[in-house]
């Protein structure tokens, strides 16, 4: 049975997360301290222990999300796109209608409707990560009338350990008391969801176990766009490759690991 466990939002529970494994010594990592001193933590204590085993980070997906009154899928045609120079690859896949539009190519998939867009780079390396967010910014300054509403920019990253070894376990507990007690009896795997704020995103990091070997991390830069110029956003959307880094560099302090 997976069982997700979630780190709370209240104030007056206080989340303890424990990562262990078998080898090797013991650090502690408090996180408001060793990510930012300006981040916003949503949970008032949270401790990660862990035992150092051999394991390597990797992106999996980044994609840009941004929602607003009024895309108009249609114009989507791959003519359009390339006419306007913001993919210029000819389709694998295309569907094309009113009120959705999908086109899909060797490096991207774009997925439009009236008011969500979604690109996804398909190569995960700086090149392509850096053409995924030209193509949305120069989307943004071709259409600067749609009144744009949110902007998600979002990466997963998997850490994975060798064959035999043992991933990280991830416990929680709550005012000093053993949540897993309360699962006695069942098998147990439990993940985490992280909020943190730091002006102007909004930052949500869902951790995930995924079989014996790898575990997930979902991380989602929200940015609300009400009342902004096109101008501002198309900075925030050239943020891309940083927030990247960002990210990894999460990634790489929870567990002390370097990236592949």
């Amino acid at each position: 049975m997976r069982t997700g466990c979630e780190t709370t939002r209240f104030p007056h529970m206080r989340g303890l997360l424990l990562a262990t494994t078998e080898n090797s010594r013991t650090r502690k990592r408090f996180c408001g301290v060793q990510w930012d001193d300006n981040l916003k933590y949503a949970i008032d204590t949270y401790i990660l222990i862990i035992k150092e085993t051999n394991m390597e980070a990797k992106l999996r997906r980044a994609d840009i999300v941004i929602l607003a009154s009024a895309h108009n899928p249609s114009i989507m045609a791959p003519q359009w796109l390339k006419d306007k120079s913001l993919i210029v690859e000819e389709p694998t896949q295309f569907v094309h209608t009113p009120d959705f539009s999908l086109f899909e190519s060797e490096s991207f998939l774009l997925v439009v409707d009236n008011q969500r867009m979604q690109i996804t780079v398909k190569k995960q390396d700086n090149r392509s990560v850096e053409s995924l967010a030209n193509i949305a910014s120069n989307y943004l300054k071709l259409l600067p009338h749609i009144p744009y509403k949110a902007l998600g920019l979002n990466f997963v990253w998997s850490i994975e350990v060798d064959d035999g070894k043992e991933l990280p376990k991830i416990e929680l507990n709550i005012n000093k008391s053993d949540l897993m007690s309360v699962f006695e009896g069942r098998e147990i795997e439990c993940g985490g969801i992280i909020y943190a704020r730091k002006e102007p995103y909004m930052l949500k990091v869902v951790i995930e176990l995924r079989g014996e070997d790898v575990i997930v991390h979902n991380f989602n830069y929200n940015y609300e766009l009400e009342g902004m110029s096109v101008e501002d956003i198309v900075k925030l959307v050239n943020n891309f490759l940083t927030m990247k880094e960002d990210s990894s560099s999460i990634v790489k302090g929870l567990y002390s690991i370097g990236e592949k």
